[in-house]
């Protein structure tokens, strides 16, 4: 992969969370990311993590709702032991919403 220098590099890329919706990097590059984990961080972090949330939607949104959306985005799966991460992130949308 261009800007890994070792596969020590992307083992740890791929287990770290990146940029303002911390995005794993392996989910990244389950999508097709093909560069170097730093450039994440940025607008292309938000990119990738709207896709996989939107598969997520796609995914689990009739099954379990807009909570479970959030759980699997936070767990990988819906789950009720992130209860207090789903709660914290729906109060940020009130919260925002209510200022706007």
């Amino acid at each position: 992969m261009p800007g890994v220098t070792t596969p020590e590099d992307e083992f740890r890329g791929q287990k770290t969370s990146w940029g303002p919706m911390q995005v794993m990097g392996a989910v990244a590059r389950e999508y097709g990311f093909k560069g170097p984990f730093s450039e994440l961080n940025g607008a292309l972090g938000i990119q990738y993590g709207v896709r996989h949330f939107v598969a997520l939607y796609r995914r689990y949104y009739k099954s379990h709702g807009l909570k479970g959306v959030i759980s699997a985005y936070n767990a990988g799966s819906p789950t009720n032991a992130n209860q207090e991460y789903v709660n914290n992130v729906l109060q940020y949308a009130h919260d925002y919403e209510a200022r706007n």
